[in-house]
């Protein structure tokens, strides 16, 4: 959904054009389609005065407004304490929070990808957006608003993926990933997290948008699945002409040539800046992301009195943390709450004999 800016009502009527016509090529095709507003669809009814999505604190209308060139967003259909415990660190952290699906019945993860959709439609193009996991995803206390940016901002790419040790849910894939790099200065060794994440994400609202109308199928199919195709179709050749993108601005795309690509426009200066290619990442190292399923304690250095963490292994000091896989088995983040709430951190438990 590049086609202009969405958030003017022209932009709009552009974009539902374009839209239609694409779809009219290939009528087999499964665009995402915007459910009824409600009052649990963004924490607030409708869309305020300017056009944009409401969101839980804060009004922002413009991604260069002070304290709205971030957002992020997380879809949750009930309230429970691990979606309140990252409400109130967002508060803390001075980053609005955009809370989707509340009171909604649960209806698949293709579904989560399609009110994701909606909402974006609602953000201004240039806005910075992290969209993750709603009660199993924390961000550290020692973690700015400031940092957070800056670390999306070093990874220079469109949008940058979570990584984990753990290849879910279609392991034939594994081996169309690429390699992972080699370790970064302050790292031990090579990452052992070489597969995408889709627990956490952070890129332009315009990107996230152009992602999920690249990936889109249907309410039932599962998200991470798709996320992982998307990112393979971008830095595998193989796999890319197996199985084509739809819309995909990729490095086989002459800039400007797809119907889907348009220019980016600057927001300040109001001057278009060249199409090119969509880059998008994994965050092997933990700059700004860790996946903590098949992590231990013993893993993890602590500094309790700063609010931060870091991966023994990689070196990375994530701020953004996500607890996926089985809970029963492993629950590191909630181990890691208690401790910077306490100020104590927990002893590991000794290996198995």
């Amino acid at each position: 959904m590049l086609r202009g800016n969405l958030n003017a009502a022209s932009g709009a009527d552009a974009a539902r054009a374009a839209d239609a016509a694409v779809a009219r090529r290939d009528p087999s095709l499964k665009l995402p389609q915007p459910p009824a507003r409600s009052t649990g669809a963004h924490g607030a009814t409708g869309l305020n005065a300017a056009g944009y999505a409401p969101i839980v604190w804060g009004e922002c209308t413009s991604a260069t407004q002070p304290g709205c060139d971030l957002v992020w967003a997380f879809f949750a259909t009930k309230c429970k304490s691990g979606g309140s415990d990252l409400a109130n660190a967002l508060e803390d952290a001075g980053i609005p929070l955009a809370a989707l699906g509340l009171g909604d019945p649960w209806m698949g993860w293709g579904h989560r990808i399609r009110r994701i959709h909606d909402w974006l439609l609602t953000v201004p193009d240039e806005t910075l957006v992290i969209m993750s996991d709603a009660d199993d995803v924390f961000l550290l206390p020692g973690c700015s608003r400031e940092e957070v940016v800056a670390r999306y901002h070093d990874q220079d790419a469109d949008v940058v993926w979570m990584s984990e040790k753990f290849i879910w849910p279609q392991e034939s894939l594994m081996l169309d990933y690429p390699a992972v790099p080699p370790p970064p200065p302050g790292a031990a060794n090579v990452s052992p997290f070489p597969f995408l994440n889709a627990g956490g994400a952070m890129g332009r609202a315009r990107a996230l948008r152009q992602m999920i109308w690249d990936i889109y199928q249907h309410d039932c199919y599962d998200d991470q699945l798709s996320y992982t195709q998307h990112f393979l179709r971008h830095v595998s050749p193989t796999f890319k002409a197996e199985a084509p993108l739809r819309g995909s601005r990729d490095a086989n795309t002459e800039p400007g040539s797809h119907p889907n690509a348009t220019d980016r426009v600057d927001p300040i200066s109001g001057v278009a800046v060249p199409r090119r290619p969509m880059v998008v990442k994994l965050d092997y190292y933990n700059h700004l992301f860790l996946s903590t399923a098949g992590v231990s304690l013993g893993d993890i250095e602590p500094d309790t009195a700063a609010g931060r963490i870091r991966q023994r292994q990689t070196g990375g000091r994530a701020c953004i943390l996500h607890q996926n896989g089985n809970k029963l088995r492993s629950d590191l983040l909630t181990d890691l709450k208690k401790a910077f709430k306490t100020g104590r951190w927990p002893v590991p438990a000794p290996m198995a004999t």
